[in-house]
């Protein structure tokens, strides 16, 4: 008898500690998803930003090829020699040389941004999995899972504070070889 009430008072005291236990885990594991959700709404604005940014510059690219190709035809060039004669064109070839490397950089930022965005997305759908086993998961197996999340949020939270890109005097290429490709357009158009 005595052994009974032993047993009943070690079987309480035991599933009290596992609650607790387990209630601790879930409480970290609820403070993870949180600041995933947060660095996630953090990662979505930078990648919206840095697409309409990237969106503006294409605009004005094209802009400035269409002027390019206007002063092709009206002041009759044919040459790469005759085009750097020209002030505009020389500026506007190194102008969209410039854009296009502001350009090619963001683009790397949004794959950046999107591939955090996919591993956090892994690692909060991990969480919920293992909120659903939290009592069979062992403490070592939500520790490393927290120091995954935790590495990660480390990378991208200071990412998300920084200036999309560094402005400096990036040129993505040549000025003749972009010649070169906006001349062979004017080319196939005008023979059309």
């Amino acid at each position: 008898m005595l052994y009974n009430y032993y047993l009943l008072f070690v079987l309480i005291f035991f599933s009290a500690e596992l609650s607790d236990a387990s209630n601790a885990k879930t409480l970290e594991l609820h403070q993870k998803i949180a600041e995933i959700e947060t660095l996630q709404t953090s990662i979505n604005d930078k990648i919206a930003s840095a697409a309409e940014k990237r969106k503006e510059l294409i605009l004005q690219i094209n802009e400035l090829e269409r002027e390019i190709r206007y002063l092709i035809a009206d002041q009759g060039i044919s040459s790469y020699q005759q085009a750097v004669k020209s002030d505009r064109i020389r500026y506007d070839l190194k102008l969209i040389l410039q854009l296009t490397g502001y350009a090619d950089k963001l683009y790397a930022r949004i794959e950046y941004f999107q591939i955090g965005n996919e591993t956090l997305n892994f690692y909060y759908q991990q969480i919920e999995d293992d909120l659903m086993l939290i009592n069979t998961l062992n403490d070592l197996e939500i520790e490393q899972l927290n120091n995954r999340i935790s590495a990660i949020l480390k990378e991208y939270i200071p990412e998300t504070q920084k200036h999309l890109i560094a402005i400096d005097h990036t040129e993505s290429g040549s000025i003749q070889s972009l010649w070169n490709k906006i001349a062979e357009d004017y080319s196939k158009v005008s023979q059309k």
